[in-house]
């Protein structure tokens, strides 16, 4: 049954606790009071959700399995965001396969939508011909800006749906129209646009970020300090400040 609903937080641990498609933790990195906006819209397969958040922070986790999660920019104009370690392009489209992690600068808002893996894989023999090929590794899609300006379009509209007059996903006609679309926007990003990968740099920083979660995650609940951080780590201050 298709349904919609729009969220507001006033702490990140209930923010992060709503996020579909994915297991996530927040972390504001300045000082403030915390506030979020999420909006949710469920079709038949299709996941939509769009996210507002106004402190700096950094955003990491791993997205579930079994589905096709892309995420974009739905402002041009904002604090700059970055994926693994590079800054993302309002014509930027994330491909998420496992691990996020992602540093927010200021006030962000972002989309995201979510197939199942199978219905992904139908959505593209269908329009293509064929499969999305997609190394084993995180990367960013660079497709048309007119594709990315549709997409982005297309899901502003959908949530403004969801705020004002939900009653319209009750209508299935309604539904299956915006879930086509967005689908076919969706495959079109993927399939057309110049696949970008990490940069060796980036890749450098994204498993010192990781070495660190899991030096964290291994301590909990103890006193740590920077020397013994970095050399549990293997990277020096600077490095470690530069990639965190």
């Amino acid at each position: 049954m298709p349904w919609s609903r729009v969220l507001t937080f006033d702490d990140p641990l209930h923010y992060q606790a709503a996020i579909r498609a994915g297991e996530w933790q927040i972390y504001p990195t300045k000082k403030g009071q915390f506030r979020a906006e999420l909006t949710q819209i469920t079709l038949n397969q299709l996941w939509m959700q769009s996210f507002h958040h106004e402190l700096p922070q950094i955003q990491t986790g791993t997205v579930t399995a079994n589905r096709k999660v892309i995420g974009f920019l739905t402002e041009v104009r904002q604090p700059a965001i970055h994926h693994r370690g590079d800054e993302l392009s309002p014509d930027d489209v994330i491909v998420n396969t496992d691990v996020m992690h992602i540093r927010a600068e200021g006030d962000c808002r972002y989309g995201g939508m979510s197939l199942p893996q199978d219905g992904f894989d139908v959505a593209c023999q269908a329009i293509i011909g064929g499969q999305f090929e997609q190394p084993s590794f995180k990367s960013v899609v660079r497709p048309k800006p007119e594709l990315v300006k549709r997409l982005v379009n297309l899901q502003k509209s959908v949530c403004l749906i969801a705020k004002i007059s939900p009653e319209l996903f009750e209508l299935p006609e309604v539904v299956r129209a915006f879930e086509q679309n967005s689908i076919h926007l969706m495959v079109r990003c993927l399939t057309e646009g110049t696949l970008s990968t990490m940069s060796s740099g980036a890749q450098r920083h994204e498993a010192i970020v990781k070495r660190f979660e899991e030096f964290l995650e291994a301590n909990p609940n103890t006193p740590l300090y920077l020397t013994e951080i970095c050399a549990a780590v293997g990277a020096a201050e600077r490095t470690m400040r530069a990639a965190c």
